[in-house]
């Protein structure tokens, strides 16, 4: 795998494995009772399997290619990429310290320090938020800080958050409570990461979004690049049994 691919993988694992209304409207800071009377959906799981098209494009590249996700809860999340033709071009496996990337096109393999890819692409990640954007829930829990703004003519409210490096600001359905879009802003750099969920069906007594749409702008080396990331589940289930998470390096692969 070429430098561009494996930034394209670095990437996907980062930000796969991350309508305003004119009039104006007051912000308000909500009571800790208010907030958590807010019944937003929490999707939650011990296992994770889907499968995935994607279509990535950034600076110097412009990719399809499908994916299979496997997740245990808070522990780990499994990605086998594949091409057009459906031969797999790579395997990664996120835990919640580091990154393993199998290269087979060109038996490499590549370990990563997690807060590392943070820092290489400046967006603050963690296994949990990786695993919560990749289900549409909110990334953060809900406190007394947040402000709340809802607006009964879009039937959107908004859960503003401040965290100690970065903004967040959920749009969630008045009607579904569902999370339909999050807007993330490194306070640093103005770092900016859209994800826009659409396509909701009910999977397992929730609402699942079967379509997720991310555009990053990130700087890095005073140069800034621009992503964009649409996911099309084309399958989705909540295993009940333990999955397997397979992920052995070859002999002949060489450490890179």
């Amino acid at each position: 795998m070429n430098n561009s691919s494996t930034r394209l993988l670095l990437l996907f694992c980062l930000t796969i494995i991350f309508s305003s209304c004119k009039k104006s409207l007051t912000p308000t800071t909500a009571s800790q009772e208010e907030i958590l009377s807010l019944s937003i959906q929490e999707i939650d799981f011990n296992y994770f399997s889907a499968k995935a098209k994607i279509d990535f494009k950034d600076n110097e590249q412009d990719l399809h290619f499908t994916v299979n996700f496997r997740m245990k809860k808070d522990s780990i999340v499994w990605l086998s990429i594949s091409p057009a033709l459906g031969i797999e071009a790579a395997r990664c496996l996120i835990l919640k310290d580091s990154v393993y990337v199998l290269d087979r096109i060109n038996n490499k393999y590549s370990v990563y320090d997690l807060s590392f890819l943070s820092q290489k692409f400046n967006v603050p990640m963690d296994l949990p938020t990786i695993q919560a954007l990749l289900v549409g829930n909110m990334p953060f829990k809900r406190d007394h800080h947040d402000k709340i703004i809802k607006d009964a003519e879009t039937s959107l409210c908004t859960v503003e958050q401040h965290k100690s490096d970065l903004t967040a600001v959920n749009f969630i359905s008045l009607i579904t409570m569902v999370l339909q879009k999050l807007e993330l802003t490194e306070k640093a750099n103005h770092n900016h990461l859209i994800i826009n969920y659409d396509n909701f069906t009910p999977i397992n007594n929730y609402n699942f979004p079967n379509k997720i749409s991310v555009n990053l702008n990130y700087k890095q080396g005073g140069t800034v690049f621009k992503t964009t990331i649409n996911a099309d589940y084309t399958k989705v289930e909540f295993p009940e049994k333990e999955l397997n998470f397979p992920f052995n390096v070859p002999k002949r692969f060489e450490n890179r």
